[in-house]
């Protein structure tokens, strides 16, 4: 049978922590008050992090720290500085996005684990691979890998896989989503997210995913070899928390075990869905690549647990018949043409009807559903078997008692052994020894200590007198120096490096020409960027190209550079992704092409492994936008991932502030974005809503669709200044004659849509 995965408890408050710690999880993924991808959870403060890491450690529950963020310049230096006590006290693992925090933690701090968080995207065993070799000892992939997928990452790659199997889930491809950042300026990649996929549209909540439950499906995911079940829900209560790790707690054992039972994880799914669900629950991606039965159009919120419909309605009463148990104290809603709110003053068996007060009756019609949305006695429940059954640890005691000598009592958990002493020598007793089932009862009463006697064993010679004031304060030394022992184990006594802050001298001007790059991703703009008369330095193409004769027949046509684009997602559920590779190679071993493009992690560490080699000397290479380059750090760690010199397009998320702050913007390494539509979302659901058509684009091949942002931003020239000299225009979904029309405003020197939306470049984003 497979090995029992670690159960990883999420925890936005001191609450949610005690809770889930007493429910029997293994670990435990938490947050400082920054730095967090969950910025609007209670969060814990240094000194709350501190504590719960011994007190976590106890028992050996090991707690990671969510730094899954991106950084800012001056943030990175803030980072180090928060880090280091954590690091010395025994932090078990930190949860990284950005690859500047990555290159951080990584030289500062070499013995702390890092985790690639599934904000980074990784979505095949070529990406994950990459993230072992440069450093990361976990992965969390991207949550719409199917379960063949994760296989291929643990048959391929020696590293740690966490993946989600409860909670929330994200419309797009985390750390691919841009859409709360552009349309109210709180940025998901900064963990403030406002959900604007919870939003109604025409087609209704069309993007409002249901929640994961994977309960009845532990089986083929243990049996794929995930070693990290992880529960979402930093936003959650402590119920929540709780009742998920003892319902995945206790059927991973029962697999591993041998004895899985479906109808005990029907009840537990049962159960969990009384807790919390939003629009029921879905397998989330494990066995398919999208659809609608992961989407609840009608409510974006907590659904509850249908219980009983309306019979009738009368004045202030109406008589309902139950569908499934309802109990004295649960709170429900009636969900008609509005929303009335009810509490049960009796309990009511499912097939009964009854009547019940309510108010606001005349809002009310026959036929309206009933929703629990708080069982109070599973509540109840939960927290007297679950939140408030405190952990114990296991204990064996071993008691010396010699008359003539120091009485001793040694503790030990398996792994530690402390021995505690008395000040004075044992008497002998003037009416025999005290009987060692006395003793044991006595050494047995651990109270409030973090342990539980297991068995004790009991050397006495000379018939010695015991005071039981004595065995009692021994007791309570050893249960004192066992808890030490085991904390202590944890920490560091290494100091780690000193704070290395990023150097912020002023800007330095760049001067000289103008170089434009433009992205097409339509046939019909290339012919206009051809015919256009304007300088291209780069022309790259969108990677549909490469099956096509475009690039022979650009070859023959302009004197540009031209370069390829990798997917905007790349996944390995089939050989597309393989073959692209293959092909692009090819292209460049011929030297048909000039240089790569790259959009994401996976593609990155396939173009990684093969341009090392020498016959691809001189390839140039250009990161994408959404490789997120906030910091001078970050672009260090990609250049020795890639072993040259990068150049790469600046974040669409930073100001122009913050990009003269830029040690490579300082170099001439940064282009900036000149023109285009923002790729507000990456998701392998189809996108629908109130949204034009016109502004989405579909990758069958390559499994994504993409939700383009309906202004283009256009900051040429104005306020612009002549710092930026690397420019980039980048078509998504123009015609033929838009993309005309913006090349010869270029040209003349004006707004290239005559509209001037600057994004984020003239604003800032939190």
């Amino acid at each position: 049978m497979p090995k029992t995965p670690e159960i990883l408890a999420p925890c936005g408050s001191i609450d949610t922590f005690y809770a889930a710690v007493n429910a029997g999880c293994d670990a435990v993924y938490l947050s400082g008050k920054q730095f967090g991808a969950r910025a609007y959870a209670a969060n814990f403060s240094s000194e709350e992090i501190l504590q719960a890491l011994d007190f976590a450690h106890v028992y050996g529950v090991k707690v990671y720290l969510t730094i899954n963020t991106l950084y800012k310049n001056e943030e990175i230096g803030e980072l180090v500085a928060f880090l280091k006590p954590l690091y010395l006290e025994g932090l078990d693992a930190v949860i990284v996005q950005d690859m500047g925090a990555f290159y951080v933690v990584k030289h500062e701090f070499p013995g702390l684990p890092i985790h690639a968080s599934t904000q980074m995207n990784i979505c095949s065993h070529i990406g994950a691979g990459m993230m072992k070799k440069f450093g990361a000892t976990r992965v969390v992939p991207a949550r719409e890998l199917t379960l063949p997928e994760i296989r291929l990452i643990k048959q391929n790659v020696d590293i740690e896989v966490e993946c989600f199997v409860h909670g929330a889930m994200c419309f797009c491809y985390s750390g691919r989503c841009l859409m709360s950042s552009f349309e109210g300026g709180r940025s998901g990649n900064r963990g403030r997210c406002a959900q604007p996929c919870r939003l109604k549209y025409d087609a209704g909540y069309a993007m409002s995913m249901k929640d994961m439950c994977t309960i009845t499906d532990v089986p083929e995911l243990m049996d794929a070899g995930i070693d990290s079940f992880k529960i979402e829900g930093r936003m959650k209560n402590e119920y929540y928390v709780a009742s998920a790790v003892d319902a995945y707690k206790t059927i991973a054992s029962d697999y591993a075990a041998g004895c899985f039972s479906m109808d005990k994880a029907l009840k537990y799914k049962k159960r969990l869905m009384d807790i919390f669900n939003r629009g029921g629950f879905s397998g989330g991606y494990y066995k398919c690549h999208d659809g609608m039965s992961m989407i609840d159009l009608n409510f974006p919120g907590r659904a509850g647990v249908h219980v009983a419909d309306i019979v009738s309605v009368g004045k202030g009463t109406i008589d309902i018949k139950a569908v499934d148990d309802i109990h004295k104290g649960d709170d429900m809603e009636i969900r008609g043409s509005s929303v009335v709110k009810i509490t049960s003053g009796l309990d009511i068996s499912a097939g009964k009807r009854t009547s019940l007060n309510a108010p606001r009756t005349k809002q009310l019609k026959t036929g309206d559903r009933i929703y629990r949305t708080r069982f109070a006695s599973l509540q109840d429940d939960i927290k007297k078997n679950i939140i408030d059954k405190k952990r114990k640890i296991p204990v064996r005691a071993f008691l010396e008692a010699y008359t003539g000598d120091r009485m001793k009592l040694t503790f030990t958990d398996g792994e530690n052994f402390v021995t505690a002493r008395s000040d004075s020598v044992l008497e002998p007793s003037q009416k025999g020894t005290t009987e060692v089932s006395i003793l044991e009862e006595k050494v047995g009463k651990l109270g409030n200590t973090p342990f539980v006697l297991e068995s004790m064993e009991c050397d006495i010679k000379g018939e010695p007198f015991i005071s039981m004031g004595i065995l009692t304060e021994l007791k309570r030394n050893a249960a004192g120096k066992l808890e030490s022992e085991i904390i202590q184990g944890y920490k560091r006594t290494e100091a780690g490096a000193e704070v290395n802050r990023t150097d912020n001298e002023s800007a330095i001007k760049i001067d000289g020409e103008n170089i434009l790059s433009v992205i097409v991703e339509e046939p019909a703009q290339l012919k206009s960027v051809i015919s256009s008369g304007v300088d291209i330095l780069r022309i790259i193409l969108d990677h549909s190209f490469i099956n096509g004769d475009y690039i022979n027949e650009l070859r023959e046509q302009s004197h540009s550079l031209i370069y390829l684009a990798t997917p905007y997602i790349s996944r390995c559920d089939d050989d597309s992704f393989e073959k692209y590779i293959v092909q692009l190679k090819e292209l460049c071993s011929k030297r048909l092409i000039d240089g790569i493009y790259i959009r994401n992690h996976d593609a990155l560490a396939a173009v990684a492994e093969f341009i090392k080699n020498e016959e691809f000397t001189g390839i140039k290479l250009i990161l994408a936008p959404s490789l997120y380059i906030y910091n001078d750090k970050a672009l260090l760690m990609y250049e020795n991932i890639l072993k040259s010199d990068v150049q790469f397009v600046f974040s669409e998320e930073l100001n122009k502030e913050r990009l003269r702050e830029l040690k490579p913007y300082k170099e001439g390494k940064g282009i900036l974005r000149i023109y285009g539509r923002t790729v507000l979302m990456l998701s392998a659901n189809d996108i629908k809503g109130n949204i034009k058509e016109d502004f989405i684009k579909k990758d069958s091949e390559m499994c994504y669709n993409m939700l383009l942002d309906g202004r283009a931003v256009d900051i040429w020239p104005s306020d612009r200044g002549e710092d930026f000299n690397d420019l980039l225009i980048h078509f998504t979904n123009e015609t033929e004659g838009e993309a005309a029309d913006v090349l010869k405003r270029f040209s003349e020197g004006r707004g290239l849509t005559g509209r001037h939306y600057t994004g984020h470049f003239d604003g800032d984003v939190i």
